[in-house]
């Protein structure tokens, strides 16, 4: 049996700006794999976790009317509820009438997301799986599943501004210790004004674990309008032309919430996961009393002062961040500190798979064979296997490859039969094109520290009489300076993204049949 891993707790002003599709406020409770801060959990509905946050920086939430995308109610479900197997809870919830309701898009459905965070693998690192929305028959897919398998979905769900029921399945089968699930659920905002408030929220939930209700209290707090609060968002950008392949780079965007200006802060970027170094963090700071302010590295962690510069309420500052040895999983994380001390940051995650091809080919020497039941004429049968890895925990793409022969006068490429245990959708004998190349399909996903290996079995036809003793010469021999000797082919691998383009130049001997 694994051994249970803390639960992390949820820092819930950390935003992940990689999720383009959900706001601010909703990306905050679901994007990011917690940090381990609360106690082992003990296990049953009381791993259920409620919390609350109130997000200032949206749209009409520190303004009068009814504001959507400010308020937002957080559900985390640990494995620890039902290790190794699925569970359903379900969520029975008022809302504050005057304060906050439900934001209910239709009956069937409330605002804001669930998250899956797990592996496929059971022994695999903990990271964000997938997501949905909350509506009816919402689901969290297998992301490589060709069935449409999914792990969580909403079962039933009802919603009106004053009540939601919310019926939720996740299945934690073969899922390694820690996996954990997050529902983020919208409301809209009553007049929330710009002084400080609290929201409360008291559901009840049960599940098909422990039929005793669990009601806990979640307190959302949300600061006045004045209060010191800045939203940092981050999105890829395309590094030079000319910048090696394991380079990055990303704008990281301070938005300051507050009515009062940003002032006296600095700017800082650090690698928490994976390989990358940081080799450049640059912000424009001109437009608000301060100059372009530049760090340059490589190193694990750069920072820039703010120095004069005041960003103004509602306004924003950009970044960017430059990165270098971008391999597998990789976080930076992007901060601004602000004069009181308070800190916000956004994480940014580069992921890459990266692997490497090779070919070989069985026989260095072949002789000729038949005419025999298998075929009329003589041929030669040569072997040449194709490997293609993954060195990265980051799923990938299989690249396509091609075999191309290149016979000399009085053979002939006939056709390639994959051989057994090769992947299961080659079985079927593949015929040369007008080139004598056979080209072999592999779009798939190559999955984290796997590979696959295709073996193609060559029939070469032979027609003795149209080979010359200094034919059969030159075939007896594989000289490396001599491209007309030996029987040659070449495998060319596509480039997939995860593994370059590359081509391997093959020759085997070839002797007459024993007379």
């Amino acid at each position: 049996m694994r051994p249970t891993r803390s639960i992390p707790s949820s820092p819930l002003r950390r935003l992940l700006g990689v999720i383009l599709i959900l706001p601010l406020a909703l990306v905050a409770l679901v994007a990011v794999p917690a940090g381990a801060e609360t106690a082992a959990p003990s296990g049953g509905n009381d791993d259920i976790s409620v919390t609350g946050f109130y997000a200032p920086g949206g749209t009409g939430c520190q303004g009068a009317g009814d504001a959507a995308h400010c308020l937002f109610w957080g559900v985390r479900i640990p494995d620890t509820v039902a290790p190794g197997r699925d569970m359903v809870l379900t969520l029975e919830a008022d809302s504050q009438p005057g304060q906050w309701t439900w934001n209910c898009p239709s009956e069937l459905g409330v605002a804001g997301a669930a998250a899956l965070y797990t592996s496929d693998d059971p022994e695999g690192p903990i990271r964000r799986y997938g997501s949905s929305g909350l509506g009816l028959l919402s689901r969290i897919h297998n992301p490589y599943s060709r069935h449409g398998d999914y792990s969580a979905s909403v079962y039933r769900i009802s919603c009106s501004p004053e009540h939601l029921s919310l019926t939720y399945m996740v299945d934690f089968s073969d899922r390694p210790s820690g996996s954990y699930l997050d529902l983020s659920i919208g409301t809209l905002v009553r007049a929330p004004g710009d002084q400080a408030r609290d929201y409360t929220l008291r559901p009840t939930l049960t599940t098909t674990e422990d039929a005793t209700p669990h009601s806990p209290t979640a307190t959302a707090a949300k600061e006045p309008a004045s209060a010191t609060h800045a939203t940092v968002t981050t999105s890829e950008q395309a590094p030079p032309a000319d910048a090696a392949k394991d380079a990055g780079r990303y704008t990281a965007t301070i938005h300051n919430d507050s009515t009062t200006p940003l002032s006296g802060f600095t700017i800082a970027a650090a690698s928490t996961e994976g390989p990358a170094t940081l080799t450049r963090l640059s912000c424009d700071l001109t437009a608000f009393g301060g100059g372009v302010v530049t760090a340059q590295g490589p190193a694990t962690s750069l920072e820039v002062p703010g120095g004069r510069a005041a960003i103004p309420g509602g306004q924003e500052a950009t970044c960017q961040v430059d990165l270098s040895g971008v391999v597998g999983h990789n976080t930076i994380s992007t901060s601004v500190t602000a004069q009181d001390g308070k800190i916000f940051s956004s994480l940014y995650q580069d992921d890459r798979s990266r692997g490497e091809a090779s070919a070989t080919i069985a026989q260095s020497a072949v002789t000729v064979r038949g005419p025999d039941a298998t075929s009329s004429t003589p041929y030669v049968v040569v072997d040449y296997t194709v490997t293609l890895s993954n060195t990265t925990a980051v799923v990938g793409s299989t690249p396509s490859f091609s075999l191309t022969a290149k016979p000399p006068t009085g053979m002939k490429l006939e056709y390639a039969e994959p051989s057994d245990g090769t992947v299961w959708w080659l079985r079927d004998i593949l015929w040369p094109d007008a080139n004598g190349t056979i080209p072999v399909g592999m779009s798939s996903p190559l999955f984290g520290h796997s590979w696959h290996t295709v073996t193609l079995s060559a029939v070469y036809s032979v027609d003795d009489a149209a080979i010359t003793p200094d034919g059969w010469r030159a075939l007896g021999t594989c000289d490396p300076n001599d491209p007309s000797t030996g029987l040659r082919a070449t495998i060319d691998v596509e480039d997939s993204g995860t593994i370059d383009a590359v081509s391997f130049p093959l020759c085997a001997t070839v002797a007459q049949a024993a007379k």
